[in-house]
């Protein structure tokens, strides 16, 4: 099956524009659009909405791949569910930032969390991390708290422009509007 993203515009305001369906015959996966119809009441962007939806394509893409059937019931999701999907994102090819991995797991576990509450948790102890939480309000005793399944993304390393790199800067300004421009900018 082939599944794609639709927008449509809604009768009802508390419907998402965006409808993840079944391209061949047009029927609705309902999951997905249940998720998304709850974060449309939650007033989040279009373009959050449109986003989450493509997410979410991605991971049913993923889930018809493995199970034959794009419906997710909760007794199929097990506690390596989404494990199993980092793994299969990290072999991609060109391979994904690990930024875009965990912007896609964060996506669909929250949404697998919301449509299946009793579901199991995802548990993976490489890329999860525990940790003390503090009461709220400072009230009671901190607790142990697993992290989020997360991959590590890379520190974004700022190397400084060369001089002939400044120098080349300065001198693409021809007039002397463009520096007072720049000098706006710097404001």
């Amino acid at each position: 099956m082939t599944f794609r993203v639709n927008r449509q515009s809604p009768d009802n305001p508390a419907r998402c524009p965006y409808r993840v369906v079944v391209q061949a015959t047009g029927r609705e996966i309902g999951w997905i659009n249940q998720y998304l119809d709850y974060e449309t009441v939650r007033r989040l962007a279009d373009h959050t909405l449109q986003s989450y939806a493509n997410e979410l394509l991605y991971f049913l893409r993923w889930w018809e791949s493995v199970h034959r059937t794009d419906a997710i019931a909760k007794d199929a999701l097990t506690e390596s569910t989404l494990l199993d999907y980092v793994r299969f994102l990290s072999g991609q090819q060109p391979p994904l930032s690990g930024s875009t991995i965990n912007t896609r797991i964060a996506i669909v576990d929250k949404a697998l969390r919301h449509v299946f509450p009793d579901a199991p948790h995802q548990i993976a102890p490489v890329f999860q991390k525990i940790s003390w939480q503090r009461a709220p309000m400072g009230i009671g005793r901190p607790r142990l708290v697993l992290s989020r399944l997360r991959v590590r993304t890379p520190k974004r390393t700022i190397t400084p422009l060369s001089v002939d790199e400044v120098a080349r800067f300065w001198s693409s300004f021809r007039t002397s509007r463009d520096l007072a421009i720049v000098g706006l900018m710097l404001l």
